[in-house]
């Protein structure tokens, strides 16, 4: 699982980063980001918590439920928000 994009589910919402390491007492992420519903359906919130001042680079998560990896479109849509960068489609991409 390493360097895929999962979710973390925890007591208080689902955490989205890309997977570093686990072991029995926490699950480490790159780049975590806060899933949250809005008016247009799921977005990320630019922190681990809502009040925080600025992104954190890496969150060692203690006390969580499971770790998953996400779909497709999950995925596209957080490195879409981690870099800015639009992942192409199939159809988008001559000869593809």
């Amino acid at each position: 699982m390493k360097n895929e994009i999962v979710t973390v589910l925890t007591p208080v919402g689902e955490i989205i980063g890309k997977y570093v390491e686990q072991t029995e007492d926490y699950v480490v992420l790159d780049n975590p980001r806060l899933a949250m519903q809005t008016a247009q359906g799921y977005g990320f919130a630019n922190a681990v918590t809502p009040t925080a001042s600025e992104s954190v680079k890496e969150a060692k998560i203690r006390n969580y439920v499971l770790v998953v990896e996400v779909s497709k479109g999950v995925a596209d849509a957080y490195r879409q928000a981690v870099t800015g960068l639009v992942t192409a489609s199939a159809n988008s991409i001559i000869g593809g």
